[in-house]
């Protein structure tokens, strides 16, 4: 693909719901129907904007011709699912640190374009060469801790939103908070501590009690 109207670099904007990711239940999807891309025949032609590469440039690649960039539609659907090894990394030399999942994946690819159709076979487990599911954080991002109702959801539903939270009640978040997240932060007093809510709501009743 070319570059973005933006400049952003062989990348393209999908609708909001074409990625489904439940890291806690090792799932993904990437599901995309009928997108229009610009089909560049390789990869010297796409960098140039279809004007190709002359050769004796000083570096060992060979003359490429130019060629003229074709409308195209592409479709495809991408599934991991299932982890087959894990590993937890957290380099603080180089502030990189996250949560990888080895899993298994499956694509199916559809390309059309005046003249010409592709369509892959069908989703095959067996010509997956490796695939990696992964949560991470680095650069400015490193380090920064994720929002108090994300914390709580994981250290009691075993799950990050998106993924819908589990309902415990007030008494029950309050233990969360003070024993698996900070000590020192002050319950919150809501009637008999019995009401049933998601992090989220808790987080919100705290914010209301001016509970930060």
């Amino acid at each position: 693909m070319h570059t973005d109207s933006n400049d952003v670099f062989w990348m393209v904007l999908v609708a909001d719901g074409a990625v489904q990711v439940d890291f806690s239940q090792q799932r993904a999807s990437l599901r995309v129907t009928g997108l229009p891309v610009f089909d560049d025949h390789d990869i010297a032609n796409s960098l140039t904007g279809g004007l190709g590469l002359p050769g004796g440039l000083g570096f060992s690649y060979p003359h490429i011709p130019p060629v003229a960039p074709a409308r195209a539609i592409v479709s495809f659907d991408v599934e991991w699912n299932g982890a087959t090894a894990m590993a937890d990394i957290n380099n603080m030399s180089q502030r990189f640190k996250g949560s990888f999942l080895q899993t298994n994946t499956t694509i199916e690819w559809a390309a059309e374009q005046p003249g010409f159709r592709f369509q892959s076979e069908p989703a095959n487990p067996s010509r997956n060469l490796i695939s990696v599911l992964g949560r991470e954080q680095s650069g400015v991002f490193f380090g920064a801790p994720p929002p108090l109702e994300s914390r709580l959801q994981y250290v009691a539903c075993g799950a990050y939103p998106p993924t819908p939270s589990c309902q415990l009640d007030v008494n029950q978040w309050n233990w969360y908070l003070t024993n698996k997240i900070d000590p020192a932060a002050p319950v919150l007093m809501l009637g008999d501590g019995s009401q049933m809510m998601t992090a989220q709501q808790y987080v919100q009743a705290r914010a209301d009690a001016g509970l930060f």
